[in-house]
């Protein structure tokens, strides 16, 4: 089956990085997509039922998606639904339901989010594609991936290769100038 499907929900696992037999880029994650009612009775919003995808992006797609998305993030799917039926080990027959995907975006309804084009010349920036530290299993060996804190007594300008810690109204990415914002950019920033 080979029909396309737009899906809006949550990424729900972390997002893997794998290379093909063919040597493309592949990233997969788990995405869920919970559908909501309004109970008027009690005049409250409750969740439904959750449907679940595995979804795979290749090649350039694969690498802006593994720098881009968090699990737990809302996101914006479309792609070819792929459902495919399998027996498991016990003899149960089981279906996996998939989505490679055509294009991922962040869900902007409920966040924003920014945009980079990637190109030859304005390439993915080094610090998004570091290889992860195998113990703490991020970029950055200095933050608790559990909480996303600072570990004590390891603060960013007390490592080696931070030239300086980070300020607000700065740019993480070095050599890149930060954007104007409008006062009513500003103000929604300060809002959400």
């Amino acid at each position: 089956m080979s029909e396309s499907i737009t899906v809006r929900g949550f990424v729900a696992s972390e997002v893997r990085r794998h290379d093909t037999h063919s040597g493309d880029e592949l990233a997969t994650f788990r995405m869920g997509s919970t559908e909501r009612r309004f109970n008027r009775q009690q005049n409250t919003w409750e969740d439904g039922e959750t449907n679940w995808y595995s979804v795979s992006c290749f090649r350039g797609l694969a690498k802006n998606v593994a720098v881009s998305l968090n699990k737990g993030e809302k996101v914006v799917v479309h792609g070819r639904l792929q459902i495919r039926p399998w027996t498991s080990s016990d003899g149960r027959a089981m279906t996996t339901v998939g989505i490679e995907a055509l294009t991922v975006g962040h869900d902007l309804m409920w966040g924003i989010s920014g945009y980079r084009r990637v190109t030859k010349d304005n390439p993915i920036p080094w610090i998004a594609v570091q290889t992860p530290d195998p113990e703490s299993g991020t970029s950055d060996p200095w933050v608790d991936r559990e909480t996303g804190e600072i570990q004590e007594g390891n603060e960013i300008a007390e490592t080696e290769d931070a030239e300086s810690g980070w300020e607000q109204g700065t740019n993480a990415v070095p050599g890149e100038d930060l954007p104007e914002l409008s006062e009513e950019t500003e103000d929604a920033v300060r809002a959400a």
